[in-house]
């Protein structure tokens, strides 16, 4: 899950990817889009249905993640790629 975090938190220093790693150390298996909300050019909010595995045990959560549209670390552009912000997979939907 990690690497489809935006570019910002990928390139954090080491200890900081390291908790990340441990927030998502679950198999990505897959995601079902609810609803998208456009903020800005940059910017998305979107509900979706992720599913994971968790110690071999198939599981579903739904959350609002927030989408940026990034060229470089700390760089939105509607030219960039887009990257999901961890902080707000602690949204509960």
């Amino acid at each position: 899950m990690l690497n489809y975090c935006q570019i910002t938190w990928r390139n954090m220093p080491q200890n900081t990817k390291k908790r990340l790693f441990t927030q998502f150390r679950h198999k990505f298996i897959s995601a079902r889009v609810l609803k998208i909300e456009e903020i800005s050019e940059v910017t998305r909010d979107i509900t979706v249905e992720i599913y994971y595995k968790d110690i071999n045990v198939r599981r579903r959560m739904r959350r609002k993640v927030r989408l940026i549209c990034e060229l470089g670390r700390m760089q939105p552009s509607v030219d960039g790629t887009w990257g999901v912000n961890p902080v707000s997979m602690n949204r509960v939907r």
